[in-house]
């Protein structure tokens, strides 16, 4: 455990320091989110310190490396390792310009397909070949990554909620990786963004001092499209399942009801359900964290029953769950 303890440790405090840095010069040249109707807030917040997360990631990557070179560990790495790393790259850097700028929406969704066509490569499609033609696994696999990449997008819309989500993703994926595949880098890379999520979270839980961005949201929506697809490739759908539930299932339903009543899939109308506490009710956004939280803790649960014991079937408990707690947001 003495790797992992460091890896922790050195991310974490890693993470602090940068945040605390992006933050003295947010205040010097003015990088803030202001409140407007495109957003749920009503002050002045510090936004894009998501950027923080590559650096992190890249510091805790060449930590890794040198510890690999020592003998000290040995690691899988996915199939063409450098086009993960250079996409986390690009993805980071286009989406703080983004936070700064705000590219048109047509650019980003261009740039979101060439990327993820680019890293289709990182993902064993062995399994899926046996029962689908190579094309239309492909096509599969851009579709669903790019469309995951923007529900965690679009969940970033109160304060703390999708950080926890994320400290939830990993927190469950290290738990896997422990268990079945501890030799796996996605377990060294669940033990970073576990530690940046946790970080992260002192500064991002309600009231939010600093809001992640695009150059966040963006980062880790590409890395949890990259697990749930690796969750796919080795016949476990029901983890991957499990793990998006709630976004995935919150952010769906939202379109196909503002498509039936013939409105654009993306108009930002912020009738996500767990906005609508806030927008309609006036809860605050703790209160509407604090019953997700419950709720992560009970799908834990049911997560650990489906990796320690193989009770494969109980992704319908998760989704039964998740209709629940989507029901409640919807109530008054």
């Amino acid at each position: 455990m003495i790797f992992e303890s460091l890896t922790f440790f050195f991310t974490f405090v890693t993470t602090l320091i940068l945040l605390r840095f992006y933050i003295k010069i947010s205040e010097t040249i003015n990088i803030s989110d202001e409140p407007t109707n495109y957003n749920m807030h009503d002050r002045n917040v510090i936004t894009g310190s998501g950027i923080t997360f590559i650096i992190v990631y890249i510091l805790s990557l060449l930590v890794l490396l040198f510890l690999e070179k020592s003998s000290l560990i040995k690691l899988d790495y996915p199939n063409r390792f450098y086009i993960l790393n250079f996409v986390l790259v690009f993805f980071s850097l286009m989406s703080f310009y983004d936070d700064l700028k705000n590219l048109h929406p047509n650019i980003r969704f261009f740039v979101q397909l060439l990327l993820v066509s680019l890293s289709v490569p990182l993902i064993n499609t062995e399994f899926l070949n046996t029962y689908f033609p190579l094309k239309i696994i492909i096509f599969f696999l851009v579709f669903y990554w790019v469309y995951l990449i923007n529900v965690i997008n679009f969940i970033d819309g109160l304060d703390g909620f999708l950080i926890f989500y994320c400290i939830f993703y990993f927190f469950n994926s290290l738990l896997y990786f422990y268990y079945l595949d501890i030799g796996n880098f996605f377990y060294f890379l669940s033990i970073v963004l576990f530690s940046i999520s946790i970080a992260f979270f002192i500064f991002n839980k309600p009231p939010a001092k600093i809001f992640m961005g695009d150059s966040g949201s963006i980062f880790l929506g590409y890395i949890i499209g990259l697990y749930s697809l690796y969750f796919l490739s080795i016949n476990r759908i029901d983890i991957m399942i499990t793990l998006i539930c709630y976004p995935f299932m919150d952010c769906s339903l939202t379109i196909i009801r503002k498509m039936l009543d013939g409105k654009y899939p993306w108009e930002r109308l912020f009738d996500y359900n767990f906005l609508k506490p806030v927008k309609l009710y006036n809860k605050s956004h703790s209160y509407v964290l604090k019953y997700f939280i419950i709720y992560n803790l009970g799908l834990t649960i049911n997560l650990s029953l489906q990796i320690f014991y193989e009770l494969k079937y109980f992704f319908i408990l998760s989704i039964v769950y998740t209709l629940i707690l989507i029901n409640f947001y919807n109530k008054k």
